[in-house]
């Protein structure tokens, strides 16, 4: 019969410099891991346990509300529906992309960084996904058939493009400027959670809304009425356990009004 041994556990110490981990101090992977390695010390204690975990059964949650949702009556016949549905793909992809990064991001340096960099453009893929709803369902009666309103999905498409590049060049500063890099990677993952929020910040000073409030398909309005609904489909970033939560809950209402 086959036997697995768990990898032995390392201190902060034992590993290069670019796998330290702010205030951890033991519980590193060898540097060198094998990919088996790598998924047994999912089932260890390890400084990227809880990273692994909160992305890895959040994504089958989120499949399992899609497969809900793209399979009911009439749902991908409908127009209406594909914003949402463009919307939870990368719900879907995000979470297991940065689950498959921290997984394996102890194989060595370099697939360190290659797996972080899958990571940051699977969250710049979701901030764009997050935009298509904003686009359809969020937007103000005054910006409809506007120059922001034609823009926004391309603009969208833009900082996901530019905000994957600065996330990644964060990371070759991280050793000499960690300040620097911090500040870096926050901006490129703040920057598209902002410029998808506008709609709705706009929304929300103008008056109050329900950021919650989405019909039932049975009562779904066409498009040109869908703009006064308010949806808010919240930008994440990952490793940040209240982030996973905020997700969490979202996503609970955001697809609370199609499944009713």
């Amino acid at each position: 019969m086959l036997s697995l041994k768990l990898p032995q556990l390392l201190q902060v110490h034992q590993v290069p410099r670019v796998f330290w981990e702010d205030g951890i101090v033991s519980g590193y992977r060898r540097p060198t891991s094998s990919a088996l390695d790598c998924v047994l010390s999912s089932f260890q204690m390890t400084n990227e346990t809880v990273n692994i975990w909160t992305h890895f059964l959040p994504t089958w949650y989120f499949l399992w509300r899609l497969l809900v949702l793209a399979g009911g009556p009439g749902f991908r016949a409908e127009p209406y529906h594909w914003p949402l549905l463009v919307f939870l793909l990368p719900t879907c992809l995000y979470p297991f992309a940065s689950c498959c990064a921290h997984t394996f991001s102890s194989m060595s340096p370099r697939a360190r960084h290659i797996c972080y960099f899958l990571d940051y453009g699977a969250l710049s893929l979701y901030s764009l996904g997050c935009a298509f709803p904003y686009a359809a369902y969020s937007m103000p009666a005054s910006w409809l058939h506007g120059r922001l309103h034609q823009l926004f999905v391309p603009a969208a498409a833009l900082n996901s493009f530019l905000c994957t590049g600065l996330s990644c060049y964060s990371r070759f500063r991280e050793l000499e400027s960690p300040g620097l890099s911090k500040i870096l990677r926050t901006g490129a993952f703040a920057y598209p959670f902002l410029f998808d929020n506008l709609p709705l910040f706009y929304r929300r000073k103008g008056r109050g809304i329900n950021v919650h409030a989405l019909p039932t398909p049975q009562h779904a309005p066409r498009r040109d009425q869908a703009h006064n609904l308010g949806m808010c489909p919240d930008q994440n970033q990952t490793g940040n356990l209240s982030v996973h939560r905020t997700t969490l809950n979202q996503m609970s209402h955001t697809c609370q009004g199609w499944s009713n």
